[in-house]
């Protein structure tokens, strides 16, 4: 079966804590597949490295057989646990997919301002979301 995302060797380092190491797997094409582990084990990490929010300390990583060395567009994956990026407002938040994909639009920022003013704040008219 062909791999989809495959990792070869790799180790991630976070200051002195050894996140990951000398990890190689194939998660296969067509395939559903769960990590699963203890808090602390790499799990976010390796997803992290296989969508490339973040680069191994060595070894490779490929997505379709391709070296995974900036953000992947064509990758996307969702934690166990829905969190906000606490950096970005509001619609940053909500034009986050947007953002990762090439560029936030007038369309997207206008209905991630009417999304926000409806679903957050109960209101019809306009808010100060910046």
């Amino acid at each position: 079966m062909k791999s989809n995302l495959e990792a070869r060797g790799v180790h991630a380092w976070f200051g002195k804590h050894h996140a990951l190491e000398n990890i190689s797997l194939d998660f296969n094409a067509g395939t559903a597949t769960a990590l699963i582990g203890p808090s602390g084990c790499g799990k976010s990490t390796l997803l992290n490295l296989g969508s490339g929010l973040a680069q191994p300390s060595s070894g490779t990583v490929k997505v379709a057989g391709e070296v995974v060395n900036e953000p992947n567009k064509h990758v996307a994956f969702m934690l166990q646990k829905d969190l906000l990026v606490p950096w970005r407002t509001v619609v940053g938040n909500i034009t986050l997919g947007a953002s990762l994909r090439g560029g936030v639009t007038t369309p997207d920022r206008d209905d991630a301002v009417a999304m926000a003013t409806h679903s957050l704040c109960n209101l019809d008219g306009e808010i100060w979301l910046r």
